[in-house]
């Protein structure tokens, strides 16, 4: 009987699958087309995609060593924190290596290319369940402030989240404490704003394995 494969293997194997679509090279429209693929079609091509490697890593010459090293990208976030909620789901707070673009963590989040389309964005940003609601955003400072270790900043820095607004709307929620009580903003949606790495980035439902943290 063969051994069983890990955890840790397998995600390893969906990194490699994403390292094999050559994002930088692909248009715009080509880019939404691999995003809208039906799951199952998805799940076709990528079992298609497996049973290839599988077979590739049997003759290790086979696999050119530095093209697989020429397409590693330095990791956006250097630490994550989980905290559950009452309502089942939990979030996930993400510590910035380096100041970037909303933007840019976001792409990383969603493991796609910085210049994929708003919309594209945010259809992958509800179908995951990753948008951040006011009700998680209240119990989560709640915990903060009792003692709880959550990683949200607290030294009057921002901790930067997506959300959507009763109209459907999604935008980039902020919440800070400020000398009485957490203070909360919103900024709308823009490829320029910049947050430095004293901030913080909440997400909803991402498990940070996904991200190699």
């Amino acid at each position: 009987m063969g051994k069983a494969v890990t955890r840790g293997q397998a995600l390893t194997l969906v990194g490699q699958f994403s390292q094999e679509i050559r994002w930088d090279e692909l248009t715009s429209e080509e880019v939404q087309t691999i995003i809208d693929l039906a799951p199952k079609e998805r799940m076709v091509r990528y079992t298609t995609w497996l049973k290839s490697l599988a077979e590739s890593l049997k003759s290790p010459a086979s696999v050119p060593a530095q093209k697989v090293a020429s397409r590693k990208v330095p990791p956006l976030f250097t630490d994550a924190m989980v905290t559950a909620l009452a309502d089942g789901s939990f979030i996930t707070v993400l510590s910035p290596v380096r100041d970037a673009k909303f933007v840019e963590w976001l792409s990383s989040v969603l493991g796609v290319p910085v210049h994929t389309p708003y919309k594209a964005i945010v259809k992958l940003l509800k179908e995951r369940g990753y948008l951040v609601g006011s009700a998680h955003i209240e119990e989560m400072t709640d915990l903060t402030d009792r003692g709880k270790m959550t990683g949200m900043c607290t030294n009057g820095y921002s901790n930067f989240y997506p959300s959507r607004d009763k109209y459907g709307s999604v935008f980039i929620g902020r919440v800070y404490p400020g000398m009485y009580h957490w203070m909360e903003g919103r900024d709308e949606w823009s490829d320029r704003l910049f947050q430095g790495t004293q901030c913080r980035l909440l997400v909803r439902n991402l498990d940070p394995v996904t991200l190699g943290l």
